[in-house]
């Protein structure tokens, strides 16, 4: 079984219970109304932030029918201040047959006649994640304008994404807050099967708020029985997704935090090969054994903290292991920062032919001291600033489909 290239790297099923029936409208849009020469359209997946619009779209993105129908695909995550050159340049990466050596700083105009050239004659998926500026989308249309049924999807917060981008826009697939009964099916599915009244209360407090409910239902069932109704009493009413995450970090014993803080430091949304996870911790030193083979302890660790859905598994080992996982979205965007003070310890990551990835090395020494970042020997940047870089890095360096 292969590992999957980062750009499909999201856990489909729990990450989309209750969204089946977007799942159908969003494929009517990509497929089902299509034929060769209509003209390209755009699907706009609406929604507050850690709604579900990454996870239902890359549950679509993956799926085979698609892969069949759309003769190449790109993913991009739109960063902060990401540009026009910084999106044609990744979707070229990830569609063009050449590598493109001699394209590192091209100038826009010259990013987009490649990109035109490349997509001209292929029915294409462009999906654009994160994005929020109109003005953005409309100059990257210009590129990417064709009559072969091929679609562009984003991702975005932005009410008025759909208002501005005209005709060949669907209206939007917005999604919004469960209903009591989607969430009582979410809690249930994310880990959490006892005591109804209970139940009740929990999902009193959520309001329909997906990633809220999902850790909770990963956290109630670690907690004794008979402290569960005061951890129910903590959770304040309308809670943040802030304030849940706190609760289901600060009980975690050491090594799942230090765990779960180095897979913080790999990109957003990355999906992580646990065999090579574990080299590189042991190569570190930071696996203590204490009587237990290495590899078992990190194994331990990953299966801790997807039980409470602080991980996402990406793909599974026939002997029903985890082969890749990653972090959620949210939880990463959060981990960045958030208080943290666990020492100091050395951070190799190396990221290493990975379907189409080049090498990547990188040594940082790392202390957690502060709310708002890292100090490095010699040097200061944020754990934000680090994760930017590794996605840069990244991007930078995937090689063609």
């Amino acid at each position: 079984m292969n590992i999957l290239r980062p750009e499909n790297n999201m856990k489909p099923g729990s990450d989309i219970v209750c969204r089946e029936g977007f799942v159908g409208k969003l494929l009517a849009q990509l497929i089902h109304d299509v034929d060769d020469r209509s003209e390209l359209r755009v699907i706009s997946v609406l929604g507050e932030r850690a709604i579900d619009k990454t996870a239902l779209v890359r549950s679509v993105y993956d799926r085979l029918d698609i892969k069949r129908h759309f003769e190449c695909r790109a993913w991009v995550r739109v960063l902060p201040g990401s540009g026009l050159e910084y999106i044609l340049l990744d979707v070229l990466r990830q569609t063009t047959m050449r590598e493109l050596k001699d394209v590192d700083r091209p100038p826009e105009q010259h990013l987009s006649e490649m990109l035109k050239k490349t997509l001209m004659e292929q029915r294409y998926l462009v999906v654009l994640d994160n994005l929020q500026s109109v003005d953005l989308m409309t100059k990257l249309l210009i590129s990417l304008d064709s009559k072969n049924g091929s679609r562009v999807v984003i991702t975005t917060r932005n009410e008025n994404m759909s208002l501005y981008l005209g005709p060949p826009h669907y209206d939007p697939v917005e999604l919004c807050r469960l209903s009591e009964e989607e969430s009582h099916r979410l809690l249930i599915g994310s880990g959490w099967t006892d005591d109804r009244e209970l139940t009740g209360a929990i999902l009193g407090k959520c309001k329909g708020y997906p990633p809220v409910i999902r850790l909770l239902g990963g956290l109630l069932p670690t907690v004794e029985k008979d402290r569960r109704s005061t951890l129910a009493d903590r959770v304040p009413n309308y809670c943040t997704l802030g304030e849940i995450i706190s609760l289901s970090y600060d009980p975690l014993p050491d090594r799942l935090r230090h765990c779960l803080l180095y897979l913080a430091l790999f990109p957003r949304e990355f999906g992580i090969p646990v065999r090579r996870l574990f080299n590189i911790r042991l190569a570190d030193g930071l696996l203590s054994s204490k009587g237990q083979v290495p590899e078992h302890s990190t194994k331990e660790c990953l299966d801790a903290l997807v039980a409470r859905n602080l991980i996402h598994v990406v793909t599974w080992k026939l002997d029903g292991s985890i082969r890749t996982c990653l972090m959620p979205g949210y939880l990463h965007d959060f981990m960045s920062e958030m208080v943290m003070d666990v020492g100091t310890w050395e951070v190799r990551l190396r990221i290493i032919k990975v379907h189409g990835f080049k090498e990547l090395n990188i040594t940082r020494t790392h202390m957690f001291t502060s709310k708002w970042g890292c100090s490095f020997k010699g040097s200061n940047v944020s754990t934000q600033g680090l994760t930017c870089f590794l996605q840069n890095g990244v991007a930078a360096l995937r090689g063609p489909m």
